[in-house]
């Protein structure tokens, strides 16, 4: 965790900074649009969120509502409001 700073949250925003940046969570139109959806951008940026969470709701709450959130779609599929509406 000492270094994530360095190794994602500055990879993060140096990638945002690119004019091929994209919003984490975007509808898939084309085939295409799937490979964006897993490339080091939506990666560097969704840990740089989940960090973010953990930091303003608190380690401890922050693992209790993960783990919750996990046994509640265990072995089912959950979309990207499901986490914030958590």
């Amino acid at each position: 965790m000492e270094m994530f700073t360095i190794n994602e949250l500055q990879k993060s925003m140096a990638k945002d900074s690119d004019e091929s940046s994209h919003p984490i969570s975007f509808p898939v139109a084309k085939p295409s649009d799937i490979r964006r959806i897993f490339d080091p951008i939506s990666y560097s940026k969704g840990a740089a969120v989940i960090r973010m969470m953990n930091n303003f709701l608190g380690e401890q709450t922050f693992k209790i509502g993960i783990r919750h959130y996990l046994r509640t779609f265990e072995y089912s599929n959950a979309v990207q409001v499901s986490l914030l509406n958590f």
